[in-house]
């Protein structure tokens, strides 16, 4: 939805200086709130991954620290192994 990401990024304007700041906070969650914080982060980003190779193999490896991986996960985790399922054309 392109205009819905215009909009947000109108809305978080404030916060596209911060986004290094976010990106390597975010690095440090667990696998959900890291995937979701990533995917806010793109859209300040919406030329450059957010979700990089590197990025990808960590996500994976923090996704299996759940003791139960449910369907929801799993499809996350499917998106992750896409390596740029969080880049905004």
């Amino acid at each position: 939805m392109p205009k819905l990401g215009k909009e947000l990024r109108g809305i978080l304007a404030p916060l596209s200086t911060s986004t290094r700041w976010l990106y390597n906070e975010a690095l440090q969650q667990t696998f959900l709130p890291t995937l979701f914080a990533l995917e806010g982060i793109a859209l300040f980003r919406p030329n450059l991954p957010v979700l990089t190779p590197l990025v990808s193999v960590g996500l994976l490896a923090k996704s299996k620290h759940y003791e139960e991986v449910g369907p929801a996960i799993e499809h996350l985790c499917e998106r992750v192994k896409g390596h740029g399922a969080l880049r905004r054309k």
